[in-house]
């Protein structure tokens, strides 16, 4: 397997072809390991062929909004007013508009990302938050729109699942361009991004793919681990697989440590995971389960059920 999937240089992406996922083993895959490695020293990270495996290279700067900050801190006090984190939205707005309805009065609202993409009414609430005037991360859903919005207008016969992103206004795209990968909250001492992060590693020094598609890590051994050493990276090595389709994968908030919180989404298949310092929000209502939010300072855990089930698991696009 790729071991350095989150690594994103332009060799790997050459020998792929396409970027994405390469099923390499033995020395195949440590000489590409080794190769990655190397390039980080000196070359910058194309992102966006293991993001979005069709978007033209060129168009990175633009997509990203790179002039932009890429991880803020917002001054939010819980002694003042409460603070709600929702769940991945994923265009569900019937059911974001009644969960925000449950929350307390003057609640402050930052999301972890994935509001659009799939689900039935993604326009509408891009719309709906940027009027409100919430807070949100970026996702792995959020950069695909904008590679598809970009792509489309070169040449609308491509990627038909993501016809609706013809409708984006230029206001629209900007604001997700400006989205950061990362808020943190200093006075909850409380990071929030879309999919995890690896350990040890400061979380704005974080490789912008782990932040927005991470599920587990593995540590790395051998002559691996020794250039990893070398090159001054981390010993981690971040992977988008489940812990459990892989025998040497951990999920990563086993591996955190810290004593700040991490308030994630990505992950629908493990559900609502609240522990002391790692809480997922991704209780899956695209498929049918239910839309979570969690306040501050009091850890209420408020829920709606899901309208439908908007995407059979498995089946979306």
């Amino acid at each position: 397997w790729r071991g350095c999937w989150f690594t994103n240089f332009e060799m790997m992406d050459i020998v792929v072809g396409i970027g994405g996922i390469a099923m390499v083993s033995g020395v195949v895959g440590t000489l590409l390991n080794v190769a990655s490695l190397a390039l980080r020293r000196w070359k910058t990270s194309n992102l966006a062929g293991d993001i979005v495996p069709w978007f033209p290279m060129n168009k990175l700067p633009e997509m990203l909004g790179m002039q932009h900050s890429k991880h803020v801190s917002l001054d939010f006090d819980v002694n003042e007013s409460p603070v709600a984190f929702i769940g991945d939205v994923h265009g569900c707005l019937d059911e974001l508009q009644e969960l925000v309805g449950l929350l307390p009065e003057n609640c402050q609202v930052i999301l972890v990302g994935d509001l659009i993409n799939k689900g039935p009414k993604s326009l509408e609430c891009l719309k709906y938050i940027q009027e409100r005037g919430y807070s949100c991360v970026m996702g792995n859903h959020e950069m695909a729109v904008l590679g598809a919005y970009f792509a489309r207008k070169e040449d609308r016969s491509l990627f038909q699942n993501y016809a609706w992103t013809d409708s984006l206004s230029e206001k629209d795209v900007d604001y997700l361009q400006r989205l950061p990968l990362s808020i943190y909250l200093p006075k909850m001492k409380t990071y929030v991004v879309h999919a995890g992060v690896v350990p040890d590693i400061e979380v704005n020094k974080q490789e912008p793919l782990s932040l927005l598609m991470l599920r587990s890590v593995r540590k790395s051994n051998g002559l691996e681990a020794f250039l990893r050493r070398l090159c001054g990276c981390s010993q981690w090595v971040a992977t988008p697989q489940m812990a459990s389709e892989h025998p040497n994968n951990t999920w990563w908030i086993d591996t955190w440590g810290e004593e700040e919180t991490i308030i994630y989404g990505h992950d629908a298949r493990q559900k609502l995971q609240v522990r002391s310092r790692t809480i997922g929000l991704d209780s899956g209502c695209l498929y049918g389960n239910q839309l979570s939010a969690i306040v501050f300072p009091s850890r209420d855990i408020i829920q709606v059920e899901a309208k439908a089930v908007h995407v059979v698991p498995g089946k979306g696009k």
